[in-house]
Parts: structure tokens; sequence; C-alpha cells
């Protein structure tokens, strides 16, 4: 009897364990989902992270006091198009259409000019581009509830 509960129990885990696995995809009506050619082969989102669609509405000029951010700009001022995917331990605290600040990890420029180092190129961002993006919340759980905030480590132009 316990051998069944175990194995009962087993199973369970394993179905529950294969429906937390987030993809980015692109849905074609039908079904079938495909990668999404934007990340390549990156399409699980981190546990922390969620992938969103949304459009540069302002790119905010204050410059910070250290970094390449000192330099050129790394906040903007986005809108959020649609949620893509969420990481499993990402709380579900944004929605579309929904408008907030985001800081560009790597800038708001083109990054092998500003950080030559940065094993992938990410082309800068303008007012009025779509992106695809993996962010993080900024600020504590509690804030991030509040007022959330994003930070945007990952970036394709849409």
């Amino acid at each position: 009897m316990q051998r069944i509960a175990l194995s009962g129990t087993v199973g369970s885990m394993v179905l529950l364990l294969a429906g937390c696995t987030s993809h980015a995809s692109l849905h074609d009506g039908g079904g079938e989902e495909k990668a999404d050619p934007a990340w390549g082969h990156q399409v699980v989102v981190a546990p922390d992270r969620c992938r969103l669609a949304m459009t540069i509405l302002e790119i905010d000029k204050t410059l910070e006091p250290e970094g390449p951010c000192s330099k050129v700009p790394c906040t903007t001022v986005v809108r959020i198009d649609s949620i893509l995917a969420y990481g499993f331990s990402f709380p579900p605290v944004l929605n579309a259409g929904q408008v907030l600040r985001a800081r560009f990890a790597y800038t708001t420029q083109q990054s092998d000019r500003w950080i030559p180092a940065l094993q992938i190129h990410y082309p800068g961002v303008s007012t009025g581009i779509r992106v695809l993006a993996d962010v993080e919340l900024s600020g504590s759980a509690d804030e991030a509830s509040r007022k959330p905030g994003l930070v945007i480590s990952h970036y394709a132009i849409r």
C-alpha cells in the first residue's frame, strides 16, 4: 500500500515539475509552439526573470555617478505590451499596458561601444522602439508589489 502511495506521489511531482518550465514562444494558432528567433536557443526563462514585449516611451537623460551609465543614459520609461513568460519564482505583479521605469544594465546605447569586453552585442534603444526583454524586478519584494521597477539584462529589438 505504501509503495502505491509513494509511486503516486512521485508521479504527481514529475507532472508538477514538468508544468513549471516557462518558455518564450511564438504561437501560430495551430497549437504548435516555436522558439522565438530573437532568442536563438535561449527559450527557458530564468526563475527570477520575466520575458516581456514592451515599447520604449522615454529615455531618462539623467546620468549615474559612475560606470558606463555615467557617460550615457541607462534608465527608460516603458510600456508592457505583453507578458510572454514568467520564471517560476517571479512574482505576478506586472500587467499588459502597465507603464513603469526600467534600467538597462548595459546602457541604452550600443553595448560594444560602451562595454567592449561584453561577450554579447546589444544594439541600443530609442524612443518608440519595441523590444523583447528578460527583466528582473528592482527594489524589495514589498516595494515591487506597490511600484515595480525593472532591470533589463537581456533584450532584442522586435
